[in-house]
């Protein structure tokens, strides 16, 4: 019986050597995966990083977009003012040419801008003038519907012409009167 529970033994024995070497295998297998799984969970760690870096990068990336979207407008809306303003002096210049071709007879000159300028600021002043004059003579080229004299005084504070000579007076001949010098 000895023998055989030495035998027994040495069975358990080797069976527990068989074991523990299937173990070390196994043993190992799980060290090369547990290997395989640190650097997987590194990667995935590194990986998640540069996600979580390029998400932020995107969210000010469309900030910025939205900015420059919005600036975008804004200029475009401001260069279309500046062309409005170009198309309107480019109109403004061509009505004062067209002014000043006429006055001199010159028709296929254009005038420097200069002389443009200066012969414009010229017939401001002389309208100026004409309408100042106007003002402090008071006497419009009217004939009197009374006494047919050439010559009514204006009252523009009243909206009255009066004649000096028979002392005619109406607002409806002021009206009249106005509506003709401006026409």
């Amino acid at each position: 019986m000895e023998d055989t529970e030495g035998g027994g033994v040495k069975i358990a024995v080797g069976g527990l050597k068989s074991a523990s070497r299937y173990l070390r295998g196994l043993a190992g297998h799980c060290a090369c995966w547990m290997k395989e799984v640190l650097c997987l969970e590194r990667q995935l760690a590194t990986v998640t990083k540069e996600r979580d870096e390029l998400k932020a990068q995107d969210a000010i990336h469309w900030k910025t977009r939205r900015a420059l979207l919005a600036s975008n407008k804004a200029l475009a809306d401001e260069l279309s003012d500046h062309e409005k303003v170009v198309e309107m002096t480019i109109a403004a210049d061509l009505c004062g040419i067209e002014r000043w071709q006429a006055a001199t007879g010159k028709e296929l000159t254009h005038p420097d801008k200069g002389q443009l300028v200066t012969w414009l600021l010229e017939q401001w002043d002389a309208s100026k003038a004409e309408v100042e004059r106007l003002k402090a003579e008071r006497y419009l080229p009217i004939d009197c519907p009374n006494c047919g004299r050439r010559r009514l005084c204006y009252w523009p504070e009243k909206n009255e012409c009066e004649c000096d000579k028979c002392g005619y007076s109406t607002e409806a001949a002021a009206r009249d009167a106005k509506e003709n010098s401006d026409g």
